[in-house]
């Protein structure tokens, strides 16, 4: 029996056009060993797509934006990584990608997404993504969503108490629901001590970055974490955001297919 464990991070970039940004991202992703990375914000677009996948090693694939300061959103796969991409399905707004793909033989969806600013926006993208996802999803069963979703689930994942009357909130915890993914964060029991803020601005903090499984696949978690990208490569202003890192085991039979195992 083979054993081997994946980090999965997400991280909203606030852009990558710039090749020296770009490339010292890149290179920070390699030194963390991240095996699946989620990048929001990309501002990839159909004339870019060529530098960006030529900047990364590994397998790649991108929801597209039609703007260079905007959106945009890609999954990028360590170049060691065993998978195979059985399909990929862009929602074709730059702000969502779906991919069917065997990791290290075992089958798992990956859903990358970058939700609107705009809460009456943001209310109506959950409310289709349920369907979205429903119906590009091979099975749902190891289901694995995360990303930027420019809301916070509870009052408890804000410094502050602003956004009270966000209705949006509602509507992503009936996308759970409907979806039957839960958060790993609170599913791991991990304390609420500010360490769990993954977005700040001069004023105050709060969590907005979640990777949200469903109920299989989160008994193969290990942990859940959050990590400030800012190393000796990585210059200050890279982006307001932290990186979330979610760890997971898998065991692989010498032959026929793996299994993910807590």
């Amino acid at each position: 029996m083979n054993k081997s464990e994946i980090s999965m991070f997400s991280l909203n970039v606030r852009g990558l056009i710039a090749v020296t940004k770009r490339r010292k991202l890149f290179t920070w992703l390699k030194h963390q060993n991240a095996k699946v990375i989620l990048l929001q914000e990309t501002h990839c677009t159909k004339v870019k797509l060529k530098q960006f996948t030529n900047s990364w090693h590994g397998k790649s694939v991108y929801g597209l934006t039609d703007s260079s300061h905007s959106r945009g959103v890609g999954v990028l796969f360590h170049p060691k990584l065993d998978i195979d991409i059985k399909d990929t399905h862009d929602k074709n707004d730059g702000r969502t990608v779906l991919i069917n793909v065997s990791i290290e033989r075992k089958q798992v969806i990956i859903v990358n997404v970058y939700a609107p600013n705009d809460i009456n926006d943001r209310c109506k993208y959950f409310e289709e993504l349920v369907t979205w996802v429903s119906e590009k999803a091979h099975n749902m069963e190891h289901v694995i969503v995360g990303g930027d979703f420019n809301c916070s689930l509870n009052m408890c994942d804000r410094s502050t108490r602003t956004h009270v009357e966000d209705n949006s909130r509602k509507v992503l915890n009936n996308m759970l629901n409907k979806l039957n993914i839960i958060d790993v964060w609170t599913g791991k029991d991990k304390p609420l001590s500010g360490d769990h803020f993954t977005w700040h601005d001069s004023v105050t903090k709060s969590r907005i970055d979640y990777f949200f499984v469903s109920k299989l696949a989160m008994l193969n978690t290990l942990d859940v974490s959050s990590k400030i990208v800012i190393t000796d490569q990585i210059d200050k202003g890279l982006t307001d955001h932290k990186a979330l890192i979610l760890r997971m085991k898998i065991e692989t039979p010498d032959k026929g297919p793996g299994y993910w195992k807590f």
